[in-house]
């Protein structure tokens, strides 16, 4: 559990303007060195082939467990505002600046769009590469998923994955694999993008990691973001390798229509935003749109989103003051304190030192300890607690006003030109610590007094320790030595204890590399066999009916120049008709020839009416073969239910057994009984009888009896 402190947002705001005097400020850059974005991929159309998924699942049991995932891949993004808005991004400080306005996605903002049902103060930290595709088969159930990889194994190709959704959906009892498949697809394709079509293995990770141990990828999303924006800033150009359309919808959130986008405050109702897309955006191109993010320090413009509740702000973790985020790709810091308007706080001059240089990608060697120190900052939290259940007014300090006038801005303060490098003016006054000479030499004289001052006192120091006993120092010096023995030992110790922790893991992860490796081969080696003998009884079979249609080709053929020879010599016996001569013979032999070519025409249609019937019976046997198919698909589905229906006969069978066993006790028990009574009656019949046998002299012997008992 995360150690969490919580400041009202003035006793915050009072630290941190006392900590920023002494700190001073991190490093900004200067806006007219940095490029303008010219080419932008949004990397938005793959979210149409999810919502053909989408269509007959339980939204509403999908949305418990996955937030508004489906609502995300709903949104359409205009590229020209997200081109326009990257524009304004501070790579250094990890805000949009608009003039003296400063502005940026936080935590909070993205949880509140997207609504995790998990904790929201909690890192990301990635999964392991080499487990990703073991964890993921488990979770969807489906074996031998390396099959699916590309060829340099940087993702899994979602074509191969839409294929056995389809077969999930077909499956009964399978609808928690088809969620989960769905909600991997949106993990991969809109919230983490990567390549066209293909899920990355830390997508991947990141969706593993959500269902196994419950972390809201929040951060991981949020932190994704900040990298893209600073590449984006620095290169010009590139593809969107993050969520463009969280990204989309808190710009919009910020921007004041003519009429209201958010009806009641639930986002997801997207007909008021397309309304004001195609009304009041729908002529704006990318110039337009750099021209309307530059008036909105003056006109236009809202703090806070009309869906923002009030709720506790993440400010700092650990030793940093600022907050450190973990992505699927890299590491980044963002500082919340810069915008904590936001959020219906009061604006302090926030700290930024070391803000701009914490930045990174997990290619870096350097990577892995700065994950770990990373993890050791966010056990400690700092929050800026919610005063009221109404936000406040978005106000500021007095030292922030002069504080952001003197700052520089690293967003365009003019149009864009396509032509060339960016234009823009950014501020080139830096914040002043001391603000004239008078100050400073009187701040030098104090400083000299306070240097003679502690001179006398070195000295009187050093004559009191020279008074000293000697054999204090003769202890000291043994002290010291022992301790100096122990520390060396403690670090021999630990180093070892590293070294055989080092080692066991690297043993761990062999055998399970070893063991993964050959599972999967065993399981690759039984997919060929199976792949190869499929393919050469094809083989057999196309070769074979191959060499068929060849033969009935060639006959075909020898058929064709016999029926020219034979028509050349008809022609010529016509010649010789009409000369004249030889007429009967001619004509008996023109007959006869006819006759040959009619038999010939006859044979050459009974052999295209058997290439005919070939053909036929291969288109035949093709559709056969799908026929089969889906014989085989029904008969597994009417297995499954028969199977289902038999165990039910089953249970019933059980308990109508165990009724007539119950039934049979029953039976028996009555049988004793009639047994008893039938005895009773017989014993009554017989007593009957007597009676009327010795009549009246038997009653007085039976008094005698009675006596005799009593």
């Amino acid at each position: 559990m995360a150690i969490i402190t919580k400041f009202t947002t003035v006793e915050y705001g009072q630290n941190s303007e006392l900590s920023q005097l002494s700190e001073g400020d991190g490093s900004r850059c200067n806006a007219r060195r940095l490029p303008v974005v010219k080419d932008l991929n949004c990397m938005v159309n793959e979210m149409k082939r999810i919502l053909v998924h989408s269509q007959n699942i339980d939204e509403a049991a999908f949305s418990m467990k996955y937030g508004r995932l489906l609502e995300i891949t709903k949104i359409e993004v205009l590229n020209p505002a997200i081109k326009a808005l990257i524009n304004f991004w501070d790579p250094d400080y990890r805000c949009f600046s608009f003039g003296n306005v400063d502005l940026c996605p936080t935590v909070e903002e993205y949880g509140m769009l997207m609504e995790f049902p998990k904790h929201l103060h909690k890192v990301y930290f990635p999964l392991r590469s080499d487990k990703v595709i073991l964890e993921l088969s488990k979770l969807l159930k489906i074996p031998y998923l390396s099959r699916f990889l590309e060829k340099n194994a940087s993702g899994l190709k979602w074509k191969f994955l839409e294929v056995e959704l389809e077969r999930k959906k077909l499956q009964y009892g399978s609808m928690l694999e088809r969620d989960r498949l769905i909600a991997l697809g949106i993990y991969g394709l809109v919230l983490f993008p990567s390549l066209t079509g293909v899920i990355s293995l830390e997508a991947a990770a990141a969706f593993v990691e959500y269902e196994n141990t419950h972390v809201n990828p929040i951060t991981a999303i949020l932190a994704e973001t900040f990298l893209t924006l600073n590449h984006f800033r620095k290169t010009g150009k590139g593809a969107m390798r993050c969520c463009t359309q969280l990204l989309y919808i808190w710009m919009v959130s910020h921007i004041e229509t003519k009429k209201p986008i958010f009806n009641n405050f639930w986002w997801f109702n997207q007909k008021p935003l397309k309304l004001v897309e195609e009304e009041e955006w729908g002529s704006l191109g990318d110039q337009g749109w750099m021209k309307k993010l530059q008036e909105l320090p003056s006109s236009n413009f809202s703090w806070k989103a009309p869906w923002v509740k009030s709720v506790d702000v993440l400010v700092s973790c650990g030793q940093k003051c600022w907050v450190p985020l973990i992505g699927i790709t890299g590491y980044v810091s963002y500082a919340p304190a810069l915008v904590i308007r936001q959020l219906g706080g009061i604006q302090h001059i926030p700290r930024t030192v070391g803000l701009a240089e914490f930045s990174g990608f997990f290619k870096d060697q350097s990577a892995l300890e700065v994950l770990e120190t990373i993890k050791q900052d966010w056990s400690h939290l700092t929050l800026i607690q919610k005063e009221s259940e109404r936000l406040r007014d978005p106000s500021s300090s007095e030292g922030y006003e002069k504080w952001r006038n003197f700052t520089p801005t690293a967003a365009p303060r003019m149009p864009c030109s396509e032509d060339g490098p960016s234009q823009i003016i950014g501020g080139s006054l830096k914040r002043k610590k001391v603000s004239n000479e008078e100050d400073l030499m009187g701040q030098l004289e104090r400083l000299q007094i306070e240097l003679g001052k502690s001179k006398a006192d070195k000295t009187t120091l050093e004559m009191m320790m020279m008074e000293g006993d000697k054999s204090r120092v003769f202890l000291n010096e043994q002290l010291e030595s022992r301790d100096a023995k122990i520390m060396m030992l403690e670090l021999q110790l630990s180093k070892g204890k590293a070294v055989m922790e080092e080692s066991e893991k690297e043993r761990g992860t062999l055998i399970l590399d070893w063991m993964q490796s050959s599972s999967e081969l065993e399981a690759l080696k039984a997919d060929f066999n199976d792949y190869q003998e499929n393919a050469e009884y094809n083989q057999d079979k196309f070769l074979h009916v191959q060499a068929e249609l060849m033969d009935r080709i060639k006959k075909y053929d020898e058929l064709k120049k016999k029926c020219v020879m034979v028509e050349s010599r008809l022609a010529e016996l016509q010649e010789f008709e009409r000369k004249g001569k030889e007429e009967e013979v001619v004509k008996a032999d023109l007959a006869t020839k006819k006759n040959e070519i009619r038999m010939l025409k006859a044979k050459l249609d009974r052999e295209r009416e058997k290439v005919k019937q070939l053909t036929e019976k291969l288109e035949a046997s093709e559709k056969h073969k799908e026929q089969i198919d889906t014989n085989n698909n029904t008969l597994n589905r009417n297995n499954m239910l028969l199977m289902e229906k038999m165990a039910k006969v089953d249970e019933q069978m059980d308990e109508a057994a165990i009724h007539a066993r119950i039934i049979r006790a029953n039976a028996r028990r009555v049988g004793r009984d009639i047994f008893r009574y039938r005895q009773s009656l017989a014993e009554t019949d017989a007593f009957l009888e007597k009676i009327e046998n010795r009549g009246l002299a038997f009653l007085p012997v039976a008094r005698n009896m009675d006596e005799e008992e009593d």
